[in-house]
Order: structure tokens, then C-alpha cells, then sequence
């Protein structure tokens, strides 16, 4: 099998159900924004294995969470979107969220992105998942999205925040805090 068709080479591409639509269309772009997420979230799970701290949990759940976003995909194509299943998958990820947040300090202050590889690259991740949002609202103007569905990508950002303040509490590294003007014009 070769890994080019040629099939979209006049500027139309299949979605996961099979319509041929042109390459900017907005249900392309949600499935592009996802597909970034889905490798920003994969480089976050490979800088674990350079940090000393174990992070076996928080490489677990990024397994889980890219399984997620592919199907995350399939599921905007289908004429349901399996509301049940992502509404259930949405409490999960509230469960990880609120267990995560329980054994890292409060948070106090707005917080720079950053501190270990793994926490910047989390970041960086959550970033992403916020442009995969706002795809999908641009594309839900065009056609219906499961409110689980917009929830999950909501919560998703949510968790990749959490996650990096867990991984950079993990593996020692402070955060930065955001300063206001009239503060950092002290420094």
C-alpha cells in the first residue's frame, strides 16, 4: 500500500465518513487542529522518558487521552456522535482533573507556561486544544456538534493544564508566575 492516493491533489480531501469536501472546509480543520493536538500530546509523552521523576501516571493518561482524540474524530463524522459514550468520557476526564489538582499547591496566582520539558510541551498541548475549540465552534455553525463533544474538548484543555502543573510539581520545577506591569517594572 503507498502512503500517497494522489486524491488530493485538486484541493479536496474524504472525511472519516467518506464525503469528499474541499480542504479548507471547517470539518478539515477540526480534524487537522485534533491531529496536531493529538502529536503535541505525543511529544509531551516522549519527554517523559528524559525527565528523573517517574511519570508513568501522567504517560498513561496521555495514551488515553490521544486514543480519545482519534476517535474524537470518527465521532464528529458520524450522524450522532455517540452523545452517551462522550458525556461518560467527559466525567472521567473531570475525575482526572479533579484528582491531579488535589496534589498540587493551589492556585493562587496566573501561572507562565513552562518549567520542565514535559510541563512546556503540556502547555504547549493545551494551546492547541484551545485552536481545536474554536474549530469547532466555527465548524458547529455549519452543522450540529454534541454538546459532550464541545464539553470533552473543553475539559481536555483543562486537563493538559493540570497535568503540566502535576508534572512540573513531580519533577521539582517551580512555576513561573505572571507578573503585572507596575511588578515586573520592580525587577
Amino acid at each position: 500500500m503507498r502512503i500517497y492516493t494522489r486524491r488530493g491533489d485538486a484541493g479536496k480531501t474524504d472525511t472519516y465518513s467518506g464525503e469528499r469536501v474541499p480542504k479548507d472546509a471547517a470539518i478539515v480543520a477540526v480534524y487537522g487542529v485534533l491531529d496536531e493536538l493529538n502529536a503535541a500530546v505525543g511529544m509531551a509523552a516522549a519527554f517523559i522518558s528524559w525527565v528523573q521523576a517517574p511519570l508513568d501516571d501522567v504517560a498513561r493518561l496521555l495514551t488515553l487521552v490521544q486514543n480519545q482524540l482519534f476517535a474524537l474524530g470518527a465521532a464528529l463524522s458520524s450522524s450522532d456522535g455517540a452523545t452517551d459514550q462522550w458525556q461518560s468520557v467527559v466525567t472521567t476526564v473531570e475525575e482526572w482533573i479533579d484528582s491531579l489538582s488535589a496534589q498540587v499547591p493551589p492556585l493562587q496566582h496566573f501561572i507562565l507556561p513552562g518549567g520542565s520539558p514535559v510541563g512546556a510541551q503540556l502547555h504547549v498541548a493545551r494551546t492547541i486544544a484551545r485552536r481545536a475549540e474554536r474549530c469547532l465552534a466555527a465548524y458547529a455553525d455549519e452543522q450540529a456538534v454534541p454538546p459532550a463533544i464541545a464539553a470533552y474538548l473543553n475539559r481536555i484543555s483543562d486537563l493538559l493544564f493540570v497535568l503540566a502543573r502535576y508534572a512540573n510539581h513531580r519533577t521539582g520545577h517551580a512555576e513561573s508566575l505572571w507578573q503585572p506591569q507596575e511588578k515586573r517594572d520592580k525587577i
